[in-house]
C-alpha cells in the first residue's frame, strides 16, 4: 500500500451507512443472479444490525472511501461467525480480503477472548474458499444446495478458524496492520 491514501481502517457502522449497505446487497442480488433470496424490509434490516445485541458491524474504509462491510454473528462465549463483502467493484483483487481476514482474526482471539470464527463460503467462490484455506482455516462443514444461483442450486461450505491454531501460524504471514474500531 502507498501512503494514506491506501490506509484501510474498519469503522464501526453508522446509522448513514445502512444506505451503502442497501446498494451493495442489491448489487450482489444481481451480480450473483439470486432472485428473491436477499428480500428484506429495509427499515426493518437497518434497525435490527443497529440494536442487534450479539453482533457487531463494520464498514471497511479505504484512505477514506467506504468499500465494504465486515461483520460478526451470533456472538456466544467462545465464538462467533464471520462476514465480509467488498461492495465497491474497485476495490476487488486487491488482496484486501486477505489482510483484513489476518486483522479480524487478531481482533477476535486476542482483543475479544474468542476460541473460534466460523466464515460461510459458496462452493462457487473458489478464490475466497482458497483465501481461507491459504490463511490456514479448516473446512468443518457443507450445507447442501443451500444456495440458488445462476439458475442452480449450490453447496455453503463451513471454514473454521480457531484461536490455537491461529496463535501458532500468524506470524507466518504478513500484513499490513489495519485499526478496527472497538464497539
Amino acid at each position: 500500500m502507498n501512503g494514506d491514501e491506501d490506509m484501510i481502517s474498519i469503522e464501526k457502522l453508522k446509522e448513514q451507512d445502512s444506505e451503502l449497505m442497501d446498494i451493495w446487497k442489491g448489487n450482489y442480488e444481481n451480480e450473483h443472479n439470486i432472485k428473491g433470496v436477499i428480500k428484506y424490509d429495509k427499515k426493518y434490516w437497518r434497525e435490527k444490525i443497529m440494536g442487534c445485541s450479539n453482533c457487531q458491524y463494520w464498514i471497511i474504509n479505504n484512505g477514506g472511501i467506504k468499500i465494504g462491510v465486515v461483520d460478526i454473528n451470533h456472538i456466544d462465549d467462545d465464538g462467533c461467525v464471520l462476514e465480509y463483502y467488498i461492495g465497491d467493484i474497485h476495490f476487488r483483487g486487491r488482496n484486501i480480503t486477505s489482510s483484513i481476514l489476518w486483522n479480524m482474526y487478531n481482533y477476535l482471539f486476542h482483543e475479544l477472548k474468542m476460541k473460534y470464527a466460523i466464515t460461510v463460503v459458496s462452493e462457487n467462490d473458489e478464490k475466497n474458499l482458497n483465501t481461507h484455506l491459504a490463511m490456514g482455516c479448516d473446512i468443518k462443514g457443507r450445507f447442501k444446495e443451500n444456495e440458488h444461483r445462476n439458475e442452480k442450486f449450490n453447496d455453503m461450505i463451513y471454514v473454521l478458524m480457531k484461536s490455537e491454531k491461529w496463535n501458532n501460524i500468524k506470524g507466518g504471514f504478513d500484513f499490513e496492520q489495519i485499526s478496527i474500531e472497538k464497539i
